[in-house]
Formats: C-alpha cells, sequence, structure tokens
C-alpha cells in the first residue's frame, strides 16, 4: 500500500482488505457513548470514527482489537499519543499489517511460521495484504490455523453439534462467525479443544463477574489478554503452576517473554514432547498403553497426545496415569507430616541421648542456633549423628527458648551449650558461636533439616580438595519433593534466587558441581580461620537473611571459591549434597524473611562484585548457574 485508515474505511475504496472494514451497526452496539454522539445513526457513525472515536480507542469492527494492538506494541501506542498516527488501526493500515498481530486471535508470527506459501511477496501477488488478508479471505475456511487457542475445524465442528447450520458457518467462515457470536453476546463455544470456556468460567475467579459487566467479551478473551497469564488454567486438565514448577526450562523461557505463559509452550511444543500437563496426567504412560493413542497419531487423526485425551480418552476411560504413581502431596501437609516424625521421635531421644562427646580432635565445629521448636532441633540433631560418626566440636546457642529445648542438656551429650538471655536473632547467635568453635571446618546448620547420607562426609571432603574453597554447600530440598535451591544466584540489583526453585531435585541441572555466587546458611561449610579473619557475619544485616550472601561474597573478593554439590566415592562421577528441610525456619524468626534494605545494603556493600553480575531475569537463568 500503504494507505491511511480514513481511505481505507472509504466505501469507494481503491483496494479493500478483508480487515479494513468499518462496521457500523456493531460499532455503535459496542461503544454507548459513540452511539449516543450519533444518535443511533449507522449513516454518521464512520465520520464519528474516523474524527473522534479511534483517537478515544475505538476498534472499526470486530476483526480489528484496538486494545489488544496498543497493549501488544507500546512503541505504536506512543505514536498514538503524539499523533502521529490517529489509532492503533490508521498504524496497521500502513504498516503493521506487513507483520504485526492486529487481534487477540490471529498471530501473525505463527501463521507466517506454519505455512510457507505466507510470504509477503507471495501475498502480493494474489492481492492479499498481509497474513491477516489472507486468513479471513479464505484461511479460515481452509481450517488453516492462526493462533494455538483457535482450531476452525474444532470450532465448526462444535457448533453444529450445537445445533448451528453448516451452511451458517461456512457463509462467513468459522473465524468470522466465532467472533460475531462474541460480539452479540451469545453462548460462547470454545473454539479449540485447548480451551473448555464453561469450565473456565466456572473456575477462573471473578471472569464471570467480569463477563457480566461487560469488560471482556468472552472467557477466551479474558485468558489470552489478562494482566495474570500464570494465574489462570483454561482447562481441567492443565496446571500452569504445575507446568512451570515442572519444567525450569519453560518458566525461564516465560519469564524471558517468549511465551506468554506455560499453556502457550505446552500446546506449541510440549504437548508434541510428551510434557505432563498436571500431577496427574502422565501423556508417555497414556501414549504407550493404549494402543489406539499410537494408531491416531501416527495416522494424524488427532494433533498430539494431550488432545486425544481430552476428546476421545476421558470420554472411554482409558488410562493415562500409572496406577502406583504416588500423588504429590501439597507443601503445608508435608510440613505437617515432617513435624509429626520429629514430635513421635522424641520417646526415643529421653531413653537413648544423643552423645556428641569428642574423643579426638574433631575436625568440623556445628554451629546451630535454636529458638523453640525443640522437636525439629532433636530430628535434626539425630541426623545430624546418624550421618557423621566422626568426632564433632558442637556449638549449640539458644535464644532464649520457652519449651523442652530449655532442658537440651538432658537429651544431648557433649555439645558446647550457650545460653543467651534474650534473643539474639540467628547472626548474632552465629558470631557469638563462632568465638568458641576451634575446629578447622565449620559447619552452619539450620535446626529443621534432615541430612541426606553421607551428606557431612562428602562436604569435608571437597572443602579440603583445594585449599582456594572457601565454603561447601548443596541441593536443599523441601518436604514436598521439590527443590528449594541447587545453588544461589546475586543479581546486579543486589537480589538473590535459589537456582532451579521448585524444580525436581533430579533435573540434571541440579546435579554437578560448580562454582556459585553463595550457598545458603541452611547448609554452609566453611573454613573456620577463613570466617573469623572475614569477623564472622557482618552484623548491619542482623537480625538475619543476607549475612551468608555477604559472607560468601567476601570469601571470593578474598580470592576463594563458594562450590555447589560434592565428590561421591565413585571418582569418576559427580553428586550433590542432599537435605530436606522443612522450610520454615525454626529459629524466632521464621524462614528468614527478606528485609527491604538487605539489597541495597549488599548492593553498596559489594558493589563491584555484583556489577559483575546479571540482571533480574536475563534470556536464560541456566547462563548463570555457575560463576565458571
Amino acid at each position: 500500500m500503504p494507505r491511511p485508515a480514513d481511505e481505507l474505511l472509504l466505501p469507494n475504496a481503491v483496494i479493500s482488505p478483508a480487515w479494513a472494514l468499518f462496521d457500523a451497526p456493531w460499532y455503535l452496539r459496542t461503544y454507548p457513548d459513540a452511539a449516543h454522539a450519533c444518535a443511533g445513526d449507522v449513516a454518521v457513525a464512520l465520520n464519528y470514527y474516523l474524527t473522534i472515536g479511534g483517537r478515544a480507542g475505538h476498534a472499526p469492527s470486530m476483526f480489528f482489537d484496538e486494545t489488544f494492538y496498543l497493549a501488544r506494541n507500546p512503541d505504536i501506542a506512543a505514536l498514538v499519543r503524539r499523533g502521529t498516527y490517529r489509532s492503533g488501526f490508521d498504524h496497521y493500515c500502513q504498516h503493521g499489517y506487513l507483520a504485526l498481530s492486529p487481534h487477540y486471535l490471529f498471530d501473525d508470527a505463527l501463521y507466517a511460521a506454519i505455512y510457507d506459501d505466507m510470504t509477503i511477496e507471495n501475498l502480493a501477488r494474489h492481492n492479499c495484504y498481509g497474513r491477516y488478508d489472507h486468513y479471513l479471505k479464505s484461511g479460515q475456511r481452509e481450517r488453516r490455523m492462526a493462533h494455538f487457542m483457535f482450531d476452525a475445524q474444532y470450532y465448526r465442528a462444535a457448533a453444529i453439534a450445537d445445533n448451528i447450520a453448516p451452511e451458517t458457518i461456512d457463509e462467513v467462515g468459522p473465524f468470522s462467525h466465532y467472533l460475531r457470536r462474541v460480539s452479540e453476546g451469545e453462548k460462547e463455544i470454545s473454539p479449540s479443544v485447548y480451551f473448555d470456556a464453561g469450565w473456565y468460567k466456572e473456575n477462573a475467579i471473578g471472569v464471570q463477574a467480569a463477563l457480566d459487566e461487560g469488560v471482556w467479551r468472552s472467557a477466551l478473551q479474558h485468558y489470552l489478554c489478562n494482566e495474570t497469564p500464570a494465574a489462570f488454567d483454561p482447562v481441567k486438565e492443565y496446571s500452569e503452576n504445575f507446568y512451570l514448577q515442572t519444567y525450569p526450562d519453560v518458566d525461564h523461557a516465560v519469564q524471558s517473554g517468549y511465551f506468554r505463559n506455560g499453556y502457550q509452550h505446552f500446546v506449541q511444543h510440549g504437548a508434541f514432547e510428551l510434557r505432563r500437563p498436571s500431577a496427574e496426567i502422565d501423556l508417555v504412560y497414556y501414549r504407550d498403553v493404549n494402543s489406539r493413542v499410537l494408531t491416531d497419531l501416527n495416522t494424524g487423526a488427532v494433533r498430539d497426545a494431550f488432545a486425544h485425551l481430552r476428546l476421545i480418552g476421558l470420554k472411554e476411560g482409558l488410562r493415562f496415569c500409572p496406577p502406583e504413581r504416588v500423588p504429590d502431596i501439597d507443601e503445608r501437609a508435608a510440613k505437617q507430616l515432617f513435624i509429626l516424625k520429629a514430635r513421635n521421635a522424641l520417646a526415643l531421644y529421653s531413653h537413648h541421648r544423643l552423645d556428641f562427646t569428642p574423643r579426638g580432635v574433631p575436625q568440623v565445629a556445628v554451629v546451630m542456633v535454636l529458638h523453640n521448636k525443640f522437636e525439629l532441633t532433636m530430628l535434626a540433631l539425630a541426623s545430624l549423628r546418624d550421618n557423621y560418626r566422626d568426632d564433632i566440636e558442637l556449638i549449640i546457642v539458644d535464644n532464649a527458648s520457652t519449651d523442652d529445648t530449655r532442658r537440651i542438656g538432658t537429651y544431648v551429650k557433649g555439645a558446647h551449650l550457650i545460653r543467651a538471655e534474650a534473643n539474639l536473632g540467628f547472626l548474632k547467635a552465629c558470631n557469638l558461636a563462632l568465638e568458641q568453635a576451634h575446629a578447622p571446618a565449620l559447619l552452619y546448620l539450620n535446626n529443621d533439616i534432615e541430612l541426606g547420607h553421607a551428606t557431612l562426609d562428602l562436604a569435608l571432603a571437597r572443602l579440603q580438595s583445594d585449599p582456594l574453597i572457601g565454603a561447601v554447600g548443596g541441593k536443599v530440598i523441601r518436604t514436598h519433593g521439590r527443590l528449594q535451591e541447587a545453588g544461589s544466584i546475586i543479581w546486579a540489583d543486589g537480589t538473590t534466587s535459589g537456582y532451579l526453585r521448585d524444580a525436581s531435585p533430579l533435573a540434571p541441572e541440579a546435579n554437578y558441581v560448580r562454582d556459585v555466587d553463595y550457598c545458603s546458611g541452611v547448609f554452609l561449610l566453611t573454613r573456620t580461620d577463613l570466617v573469623k579473619s572475614l569477623g564472622g557475619f557482618d552484623e548491619d544485616f542482623a537480625p538475619a537473611y543476607y549475612e551468608e550472601v555477604d559472607l560468601c561474597v567476601r570469601m571470593i573478593e578474598a580470592g576463594y571459591r563458594i562450590v555447589y554439590g560434592l565428590p561421591p566415592r565413585s571418582p569418576d562421577r559427580w553428586a550433590a549434597i542432599c537435605l530436606r528441610r522443612r522450610c520454615l525456619g525454626a529459629t524466632s524468626l521464621g524462614w528468614r524473611h527478606t528485609t527491604a534494605s538487605s539489597p541495597t545494603m549488599t548492593r553498596c556493600r559489594q558493589a563491584d562484585f555484583i556489577s559483575r553480575g546479571y540482571g533480574p531475569r536475563p534470556p536464560s537463568r541456566i547462563g548463570v548457574r555457575a560463576r565458571q
């Protein structure tokens, strides 16, 4: 072209793209202010749109979504505000039609990627002005896919099943028919096997009320255009939260803006890769145990296993999950079970005291800070004693507990017990214990954990393997079986992230040795002389949190390494330390919350170090999982 909107919308326009349509009845019905100004007269509606409505954010027809277009393209919205273009539609008429998506149900890039004949040059030879023009004129009737949530063939079949005459749909095309029904407020028919409008309206909080108020024209529009795309599930058989937690690579891609949410990835890629859409559904199992599924997939009768499950499998009762699979446990319930386990073991310690009395010279001092939560403390100490049979210099600081922790000496022998008259907080208590530590290695250990097999042995072996290793940490698993961290990252703004949080502990990225920015004080094995030379934790970070971040950075700046993961007994393989924790600290501070000043203080104290780091949510967190 290019031509502005006021030329293309005229009845005698030289060229007529299918999207360049002014639908006066639709316009007046959609915008009450325009209907009032025009006194309901369709004859003057176009002039009103061109002079006033376009600048007010109106769309000329149901085929163009002005709000979507400007939200998707903020640079164009800025040009419209400056008056360079009358509206987003005016920009689309002149330039956007070549590559931009004009509607929330048309993905120009997807249409170009799927169909090789959809080049702008080829379209021009056939008098099509952009891919959207082709789709409206013929693509929708050819059952081409232009959006991952609109399937023309599926919609046509669903509409016919809803007693709509086929010729009524074919006359205008499935896409146009769907938009017309939605714009007129008729019953919403789901246009894809990947979306269930009825289920969505019943289960997505606030959606039905928003539809009733006219904020959205359809449930699908809400799902595709709301400002919290990962907060809603489109069908019963898919869990956005589960998918992003299970597949951190997808979570990274979503955070980086490659996908709107995990479901977009799942429909476009994950379903073909047989990734699990929810905790209850195993698509590999579904394909392998049901011969019909594999046959239908090989013949192209169904696009993917998930679509097959929703179209056929659920209706016919096909098995989609191994019967022996243990269902996922809610983390809150898992924490309660962890506490119950600790409480049920208390009677054992009254008959068999835990003995930490050194028989020789300990190679490791263990510092544990307590404030109540006696049952968790005893479980942690029993785990430590069972995990490491050599001598331990155990230093316990009781921060003025009021429960049975006050009588811990009745249950534990050989510990150096420091009782504080008031709750000092985690950081100051650790520094108080540091003064009493004499062993060459020093382990900071939370009292709400269970150590994995041989954890401390392996950690000491790693620390002693290189004199430049200043600290060793490892894999921290929460009670419900998901990772808390596999090493941690410090971003350039001073904030931090536990690497691979919520991922599977079996993820390959969590199971190899590497240098990291820091490891959590949940289990942090250090060199006693090094920590003392650095003055312990910086008390400006009191009462807690960020103290281990700061300490690890000071070690790195002093020329030492912070290492995640440990060498197992076989010399040709590598493993990571493993411990399970309640993930709600047993100190009075709970799981030590971030204070507002901590990132700022870290940024100021360690400005040179963090200036070499990455900004929050880089294109791939995989790239920052290791310092080397």
